[in-house]
């Protein structure tokens, strides 16, 4: 019944911001958000996950438009960083059941419309540990989806989908699911957003937080990280820093 609840309550705060036009970013919070970087063009993201004093979590996104519905980039991903070392400011992660730290990643994306109001995006991240010492020694990793994503009236964007991937690239646990998303305009630089991503490994969390637009090209993201149920994951607060290389939104 809560769910219902909520989901209502997004409705209705839809609704009201209706005649607001949706500009999206790259990515939302663990999932793409179903955009496609414009040719020629770039989105950088760098995310920070804090799980209290213990340590921290580093993320890296650069893609790049290729035109066509596609785009491509690099990801560097769990780069686990524990402030309070002063030997050893990067951690080393110790935990087989947990993923592969630090992973650096190719990206691909594709894009297909399927009407006015439908997109399908289907893509994939994969490569390498470098430090080859988590789950079985195995240095490679992969996290393909196919996504699809709804935009209500240029007020609501709703995207779901599924995924495969390996206990390299979310740990120890299911290495298929599913996950979705929403961004919800209240104003032109105000945003709610969240998502989720289901399962029983350390990386099957949801996220609910906000952006904001500090100006056409830079947005500031921030959301509170909670498990999804069964999994290992830690409770934690995400901060997001988004550098366009286009405008977010127009005067």
């Amino acid at each position: 019944m809560s769910r219902i609840v909520l989901i209502s309550a997004f409705m209705v705060l839809a609704a009201a911001v209706a005649p607001l036009r949706l500009y999206s970013q790259q990515n939302l919070f663990n999932i793409p958000s179903g955009d496609i970087t414009p040719k020629g063009t770039y989105f950088y993201q760098h995310q920070v996950n804090v799980y209290g004093t213990d340590y921290m979590e580093s993320k890296s996104h650069f893609v790049w438009g290729l035109g066509n519905g596609f785009d491509a980039g690099v990801n560097l991903i769990n780069v686990k960083i524990n402030p309070t070392m002063n030997t050893r400011f990067f951690r080393d992660n110790t935990d087989p059941t947990s993923p592969a730290a630090p992973l650096l990643l190719g990206t691909l994306q594709k894009q297909f419309e399927l009407g006015e109001q439908w997109e399908l995006n289907i893509g994939t991240q994969a490569g390498l540990n470098f430090r080859r010492t988590q789950v079985s020694n195995n240095p490679f990793a992969h996290f393909s989806y196919g996504l699809v994503r709804w935009d209500w009236h240029h007020a609501l964007r709703i995207t779901g989908g599924v995924y495969a991937t390996n206990n390299q690239f979310v740990g120890i646990g299911t290495n298929t699911g599913i996950m979705a998303g929403f961004e919800l305009p209240l104003t032109r630089d105000i945003y709610l957003m969240g998502d989720f991503v289901s399962g029983n490994h350390p990386s099957a969390v949801a996220v609910m937080g906000g952006m904001v637009n500090l100006s056409k090209r830079i947005q500031l993201c921030a959301g509170y990280l909670m498990p999804s149920p069964s999994s290992p994951a830690k409770q934690g607060v995400v901060f997001e820093l988004n550098v366009l290389g286009f405008d977010a939104y127009e005067e």
